[in-house]
């Protein structure tokens, strides 16, 4: 059984999508929803957290997880008039997470189903998710730069959870 958290907003999201799913088909009661949740976390001792600009803060441990919460909305009768919904437990959601995220899941589900038009990802904005997943100076600061380790946990998360969405269609 999947247990998912869902806040105000993306509650009105997902309602959202699923109208604008059901006005664009021909038959307007009939569409599929996948949801799937899947582990991000990364590193979990001795990394800078994403966010707090204080290189000294660092973690000692894991508290919680993080996780990618993956939501599918389709058309039944066209594979191409899809939705992805992502809310990642990360501070934000970055554009080389996404590239990657899609190029994944365009080599396992080829290039026309699951795009940059129709993927949306969306961060919780915690501040105490490990950083260095961005790939600017700027923004990866606090962990010294880049961190490949964080950044493999975030992506592959993410793309695990919408295949598993996908397979729950």
């Amino acid at each position: 059984m999947i247990k998912v958290r869902l806040n105000a907003s993306t509650f009105v999201l997902i309602l959202s999508l699923i109208n604008f799913i059901t006005a664009k088909q021909n038959d307007p009661g009939q569409f599929l929803i996948g949801a799937e949740i899947y582990d991000i976390t990364g590193q979990v001792a001795e990394i800078g957290f994403m966010g707090y600009a204080v290189p000294k803060q660092r973690d000692h441990g894991l508290l919680q997880r993080m996780h990618s919460r993956a939501f599918i909305i389709g058309g039944v009768n066209n594979e191409e008039n899809r939705v992805v919904y992502v809310s990642a437990d990360n501070g934000m959601a970055f554009q080389i997470v996404k590239t990657e995220v899609i190029d994944r899941l365009n080599k396992t589900f080829g290039p026309n189903l699951y795009t940059d038009k129709n993927v949306l990802i969306s961060g919780t904005h915690t501040h105490s998710t490990p950083g260095g997943t961005d790939g600017t100076a700027l923004v990866d600061i606090t962990t010294l730069g880049f961190v490949k380790e964080n950044w493999e946990a975030c992506v592959n998360g993410i793309v695990q959870s919408i295949i598993h969405a996908h397979k729950n269609l």
